[in-house]
């Protein structure tokens, strides 16, 4: 018998096997492969979500599931379980069981697996990705299979018959007689996986450059003789090639390797991207024609007017407004996607110059295009460079060929959108014709009935639930992407009032839309904006163009997704269709929990209720997030009576053992620390040289009351050393905070071996680097600088953490007891 039949519990999830299932074989599915090895070749250089299912190695009867994460390939155990002497399959540790692993698979299609180590990424499996992939490496191995191999270890591919017809001089990416300059400008911008081959001269040879994301990476590709052919061969490599082609594609399924320490695994894998470089090489043509600019002995370089631009009238762009103030570019770039921009007049006090603003996604930036005349021409320039255009069209194609670097915001690089500018463009005038027809009345603006909102019926739109509880709503809407919402009656309100629910990403938000009198008809108000709206459709089309900000988010910025929301009604129906139920009957299962749709995973805030009454509500508020699952299970009396007897229990011997810890802190005269719920406080910072991770000597004594501090506190199950520097310097960021990232690691690790030396237990301890990503202050001054440098001891993790493992335990206990 399987494990949980021997504990007495049935599993979460037990799925038999469909009559779909039944006509299926997984022996003709490319993904099915159960013999198969070489698991990162294949999976590494596709996409997320590309999978294979394959038999677990060394385990008779189980099979293994490996799934590209984007971080890297994962291998998630299918293990052979008897389950009410049914043979199944069990996705290890998800306690949900399958018959067949054809439904299995289909089920992880429509609700993605939870992988928690890495990052708790929800991976989706991906059947077009994963064919794509087995395809592409089944050209590469029968490339290989064609080799010849010597005694020594190499390998010698001959020239297949694909790359006979493609010529390499015709590739895009081929440029043969391109200096390296040319070349790492043409990739320089593109994504990772960009690149461009070119010959070397001196070494008879080819180059390969590479977009690896944070840098260009130069590989040099050898030439070697064989007889009267010659083959070329990759760094560090055994294998060659007599067509550069067949390299090109040999790379695409197996990555290159960069020898420097970028990850966890200690490589980075760069995927040459085809299409990335030709586009790559399409812009690099775009630049050619500001290679004629004339430079003076200042070293300004002024570009003169190209044919393009002749046949342009910048005046009449979408993105050219020149009487607009700074407001009204900042609320039309607001809610635009990244690299949208708008060029205006600067105003009075420089009655010549123009300023550029655009959308950097943190903030919206500014930028001086001032003018200066050469040669009785005048001339726009894009400060603080020293590119200067005789036309203002030239300027916007440079900048969108070489994206500006924002020195305020750190290394972030802006291209220069025009389909974006052109779409901000629409949504502002739209938004604009909202506003200027409202009826504006003390603090409200009152927007009347539009002619679209009155042909469309508010009961036929997906997103419309009047009779749907908060329940139903949160549970449909914790699958759904940020962004997705429902529109339902508000719960014990007056007639007419609305609540809006939106997938916030952290958790899932409520807006009360409640109903307005003016002037003889009925509005709704998103409060607690002052905008009312006669018809609600015209309050979702409000909302999707200005964001809703909800304040205890750190100022997220959450827009009415329709899409999003679309999508999660079709997966909704397609999980309904498959169970033979309607949406409605399974959104009300999933709120009562009897639905086979996955609600005991997702972390989002229910409404407290009388479920917690028992408890002082500003106790548990901070625990929200955590609780969920448990919240959500409060279905009985019973679970509600052990939580909170439970939980009374494990604080109050949890503050019993604080205080004997406190009291026997003081009585050793410890006075370097102090120890709070929370954390292990020193009143000295720990010292080491700049740059360095060796202790100071200085630091001895601290750190000899920390370990008797943590040794007397054993009461606490876990320490995090935490580790932090400042943001570093302004030129070379990106660098910066690699390096910074990695110092707070290795001084982080260097204050836990210490304490390890002098008795802690290596058990209850762990050491994690932040870098400059949580400064206690404002970067501006050295002395804050100096403050932010650092190395915290946090108990339990802090309160949030501290409450998951009080969830943890309670889990465990409801689980034997059978209440879930």
């Amino acid at each position: 018998m399987g494990d949980q039949e021997r504990r007495g519990s049935k599993p979460d999830f037990m799925q038999e096997k469909t009559d779909p299932a039944r006509k299926f074989s997984i022996s003709h599915a490319k993904w099915y492969r159960p013999d198969f090895t070489d698991v990162d070749g294949l999976l590494g250089p596709a996409k997320r979500g590309a999978f294979l299912v394959r038999r677990a190695p060394g385990r008779e009867k189980d099979y293994a599931l490996s799934v590209q994460s984007g971080a890297k390939v994962c291998n998630v155990l299918l293990r052979e379980t008897d389950v009410k002497n049914k043979k199944m399959y069990e996705i290890v540790p998800t306690n949900r069981y399958f018959e067949d692993i054809h439904d299995l698979v289909v089920h992880g299609q429509v609700k993605p697996f939870h992988f928690p180590k890495i990052n708790e990424d929800s991976l989706t499996l991906d059947f077009d990705e994963a064919e794509k992939a087995a395809d592409n490496y089944n050209i590469v191995a029968q490339l290989l299979l064609k080799a010849e191999k010597d005694d020594d270890g190499r390998v010698w591919v001959p020239t297949s018959k694909g790359s006979k017809k493609m010529k390499l001089p015709a590739q895009k990416w081929y440029r043969p007689n391109w200096t390296y300059t040319q070349c790492a400008d043409a990739v320089r911008n593109e994504k990772a996986g960009a690149f461009s081959i070119r010959h070397v001269p001196r070494k008879t040879a080819h180059a390969c450059i590479v977009q690896e994301g944070t840098r260009l990476f130069n590989l040099l590709l050898e030439t070697v003789p064989r007889g009267k052919k010659t083959f070329t061969k990759l760094p560090n490599s055994h294998i060659h090639f007599e067509s550069i082609n067949d390299l090109v594609l040999y790379s695409t399924i197996r990555p290159f390797k960069l020898p420097e320490h970028l990850d966890e695994n200690g490589s980075y894998k760069v995927v040459l991207n085809l299409q990335e470089a030709e586009v790559a090489h399409a812009k690099q043509k775009e630049l050619v024609v500001y290679d004629s600019s004339i430079v003076n002995q200042d070293g300004y370089l002024y570009h003169l007017i190209s044919k393009s631009a002749k046949k342009v009238d910048h005046t009449k762009q979408t993105w050219y407004k020149e009487d607009w103030d700074h407001s009204q570019c900042v609320e039309y770039l607001k809610t635009a996607p990244n690299g949208a921009f708008v060029i205006r007049k600067v105003g009075e006090k420089r009655p010549d110059d123009y300023a550029l603003a655009v959308q950097a996604g943190v903030k919206v930036c500014n930028v001086l295009l001032p003018t200066r005349e050469y040669k009785g021409k005048r001339f726009i320039g894009i400060s603080p460079t020293k590119d200067y255009f005789e036309h203002m069209f030239d300027l916007v194609l440079y900048a969108h060929t070489v994206p500006f670097k924002f020195a305020s915001l750190g290394s972030a690089k802006i291209v220069l959108i025009l389909e974006s500018a052109k779409e901000a463009e629409e949504r502002f005038l739209r938004l604009q014709k909202f506003n200027d027809t409202a009826d504006k009345s003390g603090d409200y603006n009152y927007h009347r009935e539009s002619p679209l909102a009155k042909k469309t019926k508010l009961q036929e739109q997906f997103w419309y639930q009047p009779d749907w509880t908060h329940p139903m709503a949160q549970s449909a809407l914790t699958h759904g992407n940020v962004g997705a919402f429902v529109i339902r009656k508000a719960p014990n309100r007056p007639e007419g009032d609305y609540a809006m629910s939106v997938q916030a990403g952290p958790k899932i938000c409520n807006v009360l839309l409640p109903r307005i009198e003016y002037d003889g008809k009925t509005y709704n108000q998103i409060r607690p904006t002052p905008e009312c709206f006669e018809n609600v459709i015209d309050l979702v089309r409000y909302g999707s163009l200005v964001p809703f900000h909800f304040k205890g988010f750190e100022d997220a910025n959450l827009t009415l997704d329709l899409g999003a929301t679309e999508q999660l009604a079709r997966k909704i129906g397609s999980v309904a269709e498959k169970s033979d139920k309607t949406v409605d009957e399974l959104v009300k299962g999933i709120a009562e929990g009897t639905a086979d749709f996955e609600y005991n995973e997702p972390e989002v805030v229910p409404e407290p209720a009388a479920e917690v009454e028992e408890v002082d509500e500003g106790e548990v508020t901070e625990m929200y997030d955590a609780v969920a699952r448990i919240i959500a299970h409060w279905r009985t009396a019973k679970a509600r009576r052990m939580w909170n007897e439970t939980l009374a229990a494990h604080r109050k011997q949890k503050s019993e053992a604080r205080a004997v810890a406190i009291a026997a802190i003081k009585e050793k005269h410890l006075d370097l620390v102090e120890l709070t719920e929370d954390a292990l406080e020193i009143k000295e910072h720990i010292k080491f040289p700049p740059r360095q991770s060796v202790i100071s000597a200085d630091s001895h004594t601290l750190l000899n009351q920390v370990a008797e501090a943590i040794k007397i506190a054993d009461y606490v199950k876990h320490i995090e050393i935490a580790g932090h520097t400042d943001d570093g310097q302004a030129r070379n960021m990106a660098r910066q905070r690699v390096f910074r990232m990695e110092l707070s690691q290795k001084r982080a690790d260097a204050v836990m071996n210490y304490l390890i030396a002098r008795g802690a237990d290596s058990k209850r301890l762990s050491a994690r680097g932040y870098g400059g990503t949580r400064p206690l202050v404002p970067n501006d001054t050295e002395e804050n600088k100096a403050i932010n440098r650092r190395v915290e001891f946090l108990v339990d993790g802090g309160g949030l953490t501290a409450a998951k493992h009080e969830v943890k335990e309670f889990n465990e206990m409801l689980r034997e007891e059978g209440v879930f």
